[in-house]
């Protein structure tokens, strides 16, 4: 993995010296600004892994994250701002993933390989076939507080690759909805700010089965809640990603799925 060692040096010589900033003012026009889109703009977050009770398991010694706006790509005729994040580890940050982003019309767009790491089951033994396709979505409308969807996508005899029990295949709805569930004052560096609270449910509801040496199916449910938390002219200042108990029919396995929740200490936002 390439080290960012330069990254790094900036970074946390600014997360000691530079105070929280806001120069991003709301819209002359009324509308109300929920991500900062100036390349420079960064954030650092602390990073949790969460417990199967939701609980943070490294409590006393989160991760420490960045991410950064550091350039933009055109695609699926959108704009996207390149949302890099890397993470502290040896005293340098390391590139951990890549998103892309666009806020538009009070809206905040996510390209669907950032939601694809939520598909990868590890220890579960095979592939479940939730990717998504290569996709901008609609995440948050801060116009529409009521359940939308975002996303959907029907199976028919879908293929589980390196099934334990032969030739396993899923049928059914995958969907994936956004609605608001709330809003909460987050501190962040000693200052109260008001956020709002977006939950997006991920759920897949069908049946798993198999075709040899005879057919059979069983129900097959599950439900991941991804909940994010924007504040005015600040951008996402939390995301939680509950963790969940999967079972899957058939293998009668019980598959500990588990989150992580981050939490914002400390930004910068472009004049």
């Amino acid at each position: 993995m390439k080290t960012f060692k330069v990254l790094s040096l900036l970074i946390a010589t600014t997360f000691f010296f530079i105070s929280c900033s806001d120069d991003s003012p709301t819209d002359p026009n009324g509308s109300k600004n929920f991500f900062p889109k100036n390349i420079g703009n960064y954030w650092i977050f602390n990073e949790y892994s969460l417990d199967i009770e939701n609980q943070k398991e490294n409590a006393d010694s989160p991760l420490l994250d960045s991410a950064a706006i550091t350039g933009t790509v055109t695609a699926f005729g959108k704009d996207l701002l390149k949302y890099d994040v890397f993470t502290f580890i040896d005293d340098a940050f390391e590139k951990k993933y890549d998103m892309q982003i666009a806020y538009e019309d009070e809206s905040l767009f996510i390209r669907s390989n950032y939601f694809n790491s939520f598909f990868q089951f590890e220890e579960l033994g095979m592939e479940l076939p939730f990717q998504l396709p290569d996709t901008v979505l609609k995440v948050v409308d801060i116009k529409n507080p009521y359940k939308r969807e975002v996303y959907s996508r029907k199976f028919d005899e879908v293929s589980i690759p390196d099934s334990p029990v032969g030739d396993l295949k899923v049928n059914g709805s995958m969907t994936i909805f956004s609605t608001k569930t709330g809003e909460e004052t987050i501190s962040i560096n000693g200052n109260n700010v008001q956020a709002i609270k977006y939950t997006i449910p991920i759920s897949f509801d069908g049946t798993i089965g198999i075709t040899t040496p005879f057919p059979y199916k069983e129900k097959f449910v599950f439900a991941l809640n991804y909940n994010v938390y924007l504040a005015e002219n600040i951008g996402i200042v939390k995301t939680h990603l509950e963790s969940e108990v999967i079972n899957i029919p058939l293998i009668d396995y019980d598959y500990n799925y588990l989150g992580f929740l981050t939490e914002l200490i400390r930004y910068n936002i472009v004049k």
